[in-house]
């Protein structure tokens, strides 16, 4: 193989930009010279010296890999500098600026957890930390039940400053967000449950904000929109929640979303509007796929950058359909920070634990409440399929409906 074909083979540059190049001069060009060996002297008491020889010059070969590894050293010739740019500029990216610190930063940095954060607890701090100092308005943690979720959640609220909203889907932990607080010395910053925001940290449920109003007029007239077009549900349920659901699944845009919510929750949104930067903690964000989970995200959307938002879940979902990822994405993005169940316990934080099911023979009050509640679902059956119950049979309306797949005008469906 020729010199110019190896070099050809070892380098990226075009044929005609390399340079021919023996196999010393590239150890030479590389530095592989090891030394000199003088001459020998001989030198003898009253002697004199001889005359010097020229020093022999000896070069060891370099491994194939080295040459292989470095000719582009020697074979790549230096890229060319103008006047003008001496050196190629790197171009970053321009970062959004972080969330300033808020307005109640100066009074929360007078309270502290009263307990060591747990290690995997400053991770998770390190963590929301990196995010907020990326410029971003999202942190997502990930941590399985009893390793503290609450505690980094309200840290991470002490650390930005700004009025709290801690969100959950019931009251039991509702009230664990306002009883966690209580572990925050002293107690100049408040927690609590009004909805009217009076306090510095405020615990509600989801519904307290994505509650629907039953009466909006909008309602009806946006799902009979979405029917009109190929909606894939040609029969809709008067059911109030159905017909929400249905209206944020196919696409409704956020002032369609915000235009159902109840007056209630439009004064909350209000309230939060006027009230500067605001930290928002999702509690089990999992639940919110579906219903939750739109009318949030129009409401985060309305409420621009002045939210940070915290999602908080030890759960997150696995089998997401195509709008439910989308929507989950947006909300939260990749996670911040997981750790697993089997790490916690190994800190020693939570007891290892097996879930066992105990079948058990019922007491007497709770075997005649289970056969009283058969009694009553048997005779709503009967009632049901009572042909004389309604214009229209059960079964009958059943079979015409979803076996023949007609509908109400007696037109066939696809």
């Amino acid at each position: 193989m020729s010199k110019r074909r190896w070099a050809a083979r070892t380098s990226t540059r075009r044929r005609e930009d390399l340079v021919r190049a023996s196999h010393d001069d590239v150890r030479r060009k590389l530095g592989l010279e090891v030394g000199a060996l003088a001459a020998d002297e001989e030198e003898s008491a009253g002697s004199p010296s001889p005359p010097l020889q020229p020093a022999r010059r000896t070069l060891t070969r370099a491994s194939p890999a080295t040459e292989r590894s470095l000719s582009a050293r020697v074979l790549q010739p230096a890229p060319a500098e103008t006047e003008e740019s001496p050196q190629t500029a790197r171009i970053l990216p321009i970062l959004p600026a972080p969330m300033p610190r808020g307005e109640l930063a100066e009074l929360f940095s007078t309270v502290g957890y009263d307990k060591p954060l747990r290690r995997y607890q400053s991770l998770a701090i390190d963590a929301f930390e990196a995010a907020h100092s990326a410029g971003r308005r999202r942190a997502y943690l990930v941590m399985p039940p009893g390793s503290g979720k609450t505690v980094v959640g309200l840290e991470i609220a002490r650390r930005l400053g700004n009025r709290t909203l801690c969100l959950g889907p019931n009251t039991a932990i509702q009230a664990q967000w306002v009883g966690q607080w209580a572990s925050f010395r002293p107690a100049a910053v408040s927690a609590g449950t009004d909805s009217a925001l009076n306090h510095h940290i405020t615990a509600l449920t989801y519904q307290a904000i994505c509650d629907i109003d039953s009466h909006a007029p909008t309602l009806d007239e946006e799902v009979a929109a979405l029917q009109s077009v190929d909606t894939g549900d040609r029969y809709l349920s008067a059911d109030l929640k159905r017909k929400t659901r249905l209206l944020a699944v196919q696409g409704g845009h956020h002032e369609d979303l915000l235009a159902v919510l109840h007056p209630n929750g439009r004064h909350l949104l209000e309230r939060i509007r006027s009230g500067g930067q605001w930290t928002v903690i999702l509690d089990e964000c999992h639940h919110l796929l579906e219903m939750w989970g739109y009318l949030l995200r129009a409401i985060v959307r309305e409420l621009g950058p002045a939210v940070f938002l915290v999602g908080l879940t030890a759960t997150p979902p696995t089998e997401l359909d195509e709008k439910q990822a989308e929507l989950y994405q947006e909300l939260f993005g990749r996670a911040d920070f997981e750790v697993a169940t089997p790490a916690v316990v190994k800190e020693g934080n939570l007891a290892p634990y097996q879930e066992l099911a105990y079948l058990t023979t019922p007491m007497a009050h709770e075997a005649e409440y289970i056969e009283g509640e058969r009694i009553r679902f048997q005779e709503l059956i009967t009632a049901i399929l009572d042909p004389h119950l309604g214009t229209v049979s059960f079964l009958a309306w059943f079979h015409s409906r979803y076996v023949e797949r007609r509908s109400r005008e007696g037109a066939e469906v696809d």
